[in-house]
């Protein structure tokens, strides 16, 4: 399926963007199932790495990190490239992650949606805990090396969306239970028709 401006044969960018713990990569595997288009996600380039490469320490971790948001970036101009929309998933910083992608903007015209997940500060204490505990994400993640307290920023200051020009959609992930995933798709449905 082609998700396109209906005034532009423009292919969408969906970019799910948040902090760790908000729940990003659930919901972009939700999004690119239902509107059936291709999906990348930093972290699944990222353990494919460590099972090839192996894993050090953070700095090792961090570089490898740097590296699949290189890949993350070309494998959306691939599939934009042949005019198709795609789904990618990642922190997005708000340092780089702008001008990376306004600069990919550039060789392959999109129009950008943002689906910006925000929740409560102290949940997401909860679940990092949860998932440092748990031994449930891969261990090349290293995540047994950083300090057990962890801060998260207000949900006001999550909110702040990239700075690309697009369409925004900012979801409140602090009770997965609640989201409503069919009000979610007729918004993506109606920013883009």
């Amino acid at each position: 399926m082609k998700l396109t401006d209906s005034s532009v044969s423009v292919p969408t960018l969906i970019i799910v963007s948040g902090l760790p713990a908000t729940g990003k990569s659930t919901l972009a595997r939700c999004i690119a199932t239902h509107f059936a288009l291709p999906l990348m996600t930093k972290d699944m380039m990222k353990e494919t790495l460590y099972e090839v490469l192996g894993y050090a320490d953070l700095s090792h971790s961090r570089r490898l990190g740097q590296a699949c948001m290189v890949l993350l970036y070309q494998f959306a101009e691939a599939v934009l490239w042949i005019q198709h929309s795609c789904v990618i998933e990642s922190t997005f910083h708000h340092e780089f992650s702008p001008q990376d992608l306004l600069h990919l903007q550039q060789r392959c015209p999109f129009v950008p949606l943002e689906i910006r997940c925000l929740a409560d500060p102290s949940v997401l204490v909860e679940r990092w805990k949860h998932r440092r505990a748990s031994g449930e994400r891969h261990p090349g993640h290293l995540e047994h090396l950083v300090g057990e307290e962890v801060c998260y920023p207000s949900k006001e200051e999550q909110a702040i969306p990239l700075a690309l020009n697009g369409h925004v959609i900012r979801l409140d992930t602090t009770m997965f239970e609640t989201i409503d995933y069919e009000r979610l798709f007729f918004q993506i449905r109606t920013l883009l028709s």
